[in-house]
């Protein structure tokens, strides 16, 4: 390149070089910092312009490489004017940006798909259907619970006009027992497996003290190609009368805090202190890989004189714990 045409052109590098410089410190230090003032002013720009600002300080680190790219470029085609260079150049750039932008697709891809796979919700909540369920939750309590709720830790689904079973109510399809008493049986919609627990709402009715230490029904949990689990419900130990504000005597209290817990207060229709309890049923371990498909619900009722009515027991809600996958 001739002396004149390096004296006229080392001085305009150098310009645009500081140039170049001055704008990528300032571009990364608007990013970097977030000064407050800084992102006021661009809300107050026009709304294409501020989108474009806005872009540009964000992907600071794509524009940045461009502009040195485009600089380089352009420094090399002022001295060796070579149009395959400055082509190459920007050819290198894209790729190398198109390689990245496939790169990032792939890693959020994979790490969507992983945390759809092997995540696995910790609680199956399961309504109480119209066929099981005889009668219903707001006609026993005020306000009770509605929705997605979390009661002792476990998530329950307790819509508006959630239905519970009552054994004093009429049953519409039931096995009569020998004994007297009554099989009724919940299928669960699909069959399900990893079940490490089974949570009810649950809790007795007319639960006086001549009944205390009685079973009062039965739980069961029934698998496919696997023995069933038998829950003996036992007043006094693991359910209890679910109005403890009525006047009488009734059993109040449970003994057995590590299966039952009281998971909500309230009032019931009448204006008295009600609960509503959860009742745990664990799941052997070596039963993991055996799929959960009803739940058999037994009532036995014996009234003693001088009650005449004998103890009964409602279900509101059913929730399974999953075991997770790992």
């Amino acid at each position: 390149m001739p002396e004149s045409d390096w004296s006229q052109f080392i001085p305009d590098l150098i310009i645009v070089i500081i140039g170049t410089i001055i704008t990528a410190i300032l571009a990364g230090s608007i990013t970097y910092f977030k000064i407050e003032k800084v992102n006021k002013w661009f809300n107050k720009l026009p709304k294409a312009g501020g989108r474009g600002a806005k872009w540009l300080v964000e992907k600071w680190y794509l524009v940045l490489p461009l502009c040195t790219v485009i600089l380089l470029s352009a420094i090399a085609f002022r001295l060796y004017g070579d149009w395959k260079l400055v082509t190459f150049s920007l050819a290198s750039y894209i790729i190398g940006l198109l390689s990245w932008v496939l790169f990032s697709s792939r890693q959020k891809l994979l790490e969507k798909k992983q945390a759809t796979s092997v995540v696995t919700p910790k609680f199956l909540p399961i309504p109480i259907s119209a066929g099981f369920g005889n009668s219903y939750l707001k006609n026993r309590y005020i306000k009770p619970p509605v929705g997605d709720v979390i009661l002792g830790g476990v998530q329950f689904r307790l819509e508006k006009d959630s239905m519970i079973f009552d054994t004093n109510e009429s049953i519409h399809y039931y096995l009569p027992l020998d004994d007297g008493g009554k099989q009724v049986d919940f299928q669960l919609s699909q069959s399900v497996n990893r079940v490490k627990s089974v949570y009810l709402l649950i809790n007795s009715g007319n639960s006086k003290n001549i009944y205390a230490n009685r079973s009062i029904g039965r739980i069961r949990l029934v698998f496919k190609e696997a023995p069933s689990i038998d829950i003996e419900l036992e007043l006094g130990e693991n359910i209890r009368e679910w109005c403890p504000g009525n006047s009488g005597e009734y059993i109040r209290e449970t003994s057995r805090p590590e299966t039952i817990t009281d998971v909500w207060t309230g009032m019931s229709k009448n204006g008295a202190y009600a609960v509503i309890d959860c009742l745990k049923i664990p799941v052997y371990e070596i039963m993991k890989d055996c799929y959960l498909e009803k739940i058999i619900f037994t009532h036995r009722s014996f009234p003693q004189p001088p009650d005449t009515m004998g103890v009964h027991y409602s279900v509101f809600g059913i929730s399974l714990e999953m075991l997770e996958v790992v």
